[in-house]
């Protein structure tokens, strides 16, 4: 691997790392529809930044070569992060309701002897109609 080769390398990664690590720092800060948007200009500006203080701007497309895989590997860690911290729920589960009682659906009047007798004379007679 020759000098050029490393440096653009180690410019990947640490452009990568260092804006991850700001965004993580400083997300609290900013609301959550703006997350996105915010760390990948982020990740450009170090990703740029990082090209700048290397010397690698000879070639524009190792340049773009070079900012989008600072942005790639960025955004990675950024979702390892939040994937591996932020995700987990936390919360001790609780019951927030009581159970309710259910009233049969059957009349529970009672029922007089001679209800019932009369009821299995009917039922008899219409027994033997048929």
């Amino acid at each position: 691997m020759d000098t050029a080769t490393a440096i653009q390398l180690a410019t990947v990664l640490a452009g990568g790392v260092t804006s991850s690590v700001i965004v993580q720092l400083v997300k609290k800060y900013i609301p959550s529809d703006w997350r996105l948007p915010f760390s990948l200009v982020l990740s450009g500006v170090i990703a740029l930044l990082a090209l700048w203080l290397t010397g690698s701007f000879q070639s524009p497309l190792n340049a773009t070569v070079i900012t989008a895989a600072v942005m790639g590997v960025a955004q990675t860690i950024y979702a390892v992060i939040a994937k591996a911290y932020v995700d987990i729920d936390t919360t001790p589960v609780t019951v927030t309701t009581t159970p309710t009682v259910v009233p049969p659906t059957v009349d529970p009047t009672p029922v007089s002897q001679t209800d019932k007798a009369i009821a299995a004379t009917q039922a008899t007679t219409t027994e033997g109609a048929q």
